[in-house]
């Protein structure tokens, strides 16, 4: 687990393109047209140590989709970032590192998640294991079911320390991922960004 420090370092950072203004689907045709969704836990020195660095205690952006009352839809969304991994337990199904409901393991390690709210769900982004002091590479595609007026949400959090693992692989060399800002630079820090693929109506 990584060390306290002796005074609180708190950070709020809102560098996400339209971050603090949500974005809705209208219309009777409610096609996303949404682009970089995103979340940051960005670097903010000092460093604690080679692997950590205090990052923002949390980031998180939303979308409503309004489309037609009474309708229920198939949202199908991409997720790509860079996570450090932690442990989380009682989960119903898992994929990787995404996994429907369950609980955060209560350390201090990053939480990255995705809410929806009708039909109420959880999902994490960046299941594994707590205390692996490298970040890993988050690409996945998935369909979920959306009700009209729902409200989807992704939160990135600290864990309570604003500690975080910096951007490194095993060998400790900062990761690039392609084709997502500031691709082809790597990101100083963690993050993880959703773009709406696709909805369809749920018949």
């Amino acid at each position: 687990m990584r060390g306290l420090f002796g005074f609180v370092f708190l950070a709020f950072v809102l560098v996400a393109a339209g971050c603090g203004s949500d974005e809705t689907i209208t219309g009777e045709d409610p096609i996303a047209d949404i682009e970089d969704l995103r979340v940051e836990l960005q670097c903010l020195g000092p460093e604690n140590a080679d692997v950590n660095c205090y990052m923002p205690d949390a980031d998180d952006e939303s979308t409503t989709i309004n489309g037609e009352t009474g309708t229920d839809y198939i949202v199908t969304i991409r997720l790509r970032g860079l996570v450090e991994q932690k442990t989380y337990t009682d989960y119903s199904a898992s994929d990787g590192m995404w996994i429907v409901g369950g609980a955060p393991d209560g350390g201090s390690w990053n939480i990255f998640r995705l809410e929806v709210s009708s039909p109420e769900q959880t999902y994490y982004l960046n299941s594994g294991a707590s205390g692996i002091d490298e970040c890993f590479v988050l690409d996945i595609q998935k369909s979920i079911l959306m009700t009209h007026g729902a409200t989807l949400t992704l939160f990135a959090g600290s864990g309570g320390d604003n500690l975080g693992t910096k951007n490194r692989d095993s060998d400790g060399i900062p990761i690039v991922v392609n084709g997502v800002p500031p691709y082809p630079s790597a990101f100083d820090g963690q993050f993880v960004q959703l773009d709406i693929v696709d909805i369809e109506v749920d018949n």
